[in-house]
């Protein structure tokens, strides 16, 4: 005869056992609904009171994936709805710094259109506010890289 003890035990296994397996379907699942590219660069890290966390290895890959949040959420909750996810927090992986080596987004060409900023407008930037060296730096290589695409 088993003694109840044992009895609770193997439940609860069990159930963590499951509860565990969904959430490593989850974590496992990100290449699946990021795509390769967005998943070489980003990966869920947490999920906690019912926001999914995702860490980025670069700035530039936070911004994409920020503009894809709706269409990554509505992914995720069509393939775990048990979840119950109210929206997803992207942050910068810890431990990485920017700087010129580090991996860059694929560069995206703006239309015509959407450049309402005149030379003028762009040259007001001041970058002697910036403290960040390195933060002055991607700047400053992100506006000579716009400017040589529309000038």
């Amino acid at each position: 005869m088993r003694k109840a003890g044992d009895i609770l035990s193997s439940f609860f296994n069990e159930r963590l056992i499951k509860e565990g397996q969904k959430y490593s379907n989850l974590f496992k699942s990100w290449a699946q609904i990021a795509g390769d590219q967005l998943s070489a660069h980003s990966r869920i890290v947490e999920l906690e009171r019912n926001i999914l966390i995702v860490e980025a290895d670069h700035p530039g890959w936070i911004m994409i994936l920020q503009s894809k949040e709706q269409e990554l959420l509505e992914r995720v909750r069509r393939s775990f709805p048990e979840l119950e996810l109210h929206g997803i927090s992207f942050r910068l992986s810890k431990g990485t710094k920017v700087s010129s080596s580090t991996i860059s987004p694929p560069e995206q060409k703006i239309p015509a259109s959407d450049t309402s900023m005149s030379e003028k407008e762009s040259s007001e930037v001041d970058y002697d506010r910036i403290q960040d060296p390195q933060f002055k730096e991607v700047l400053q290589r992100l506006e000579r890289s716009i400017k040589s695409r529309y000038t």
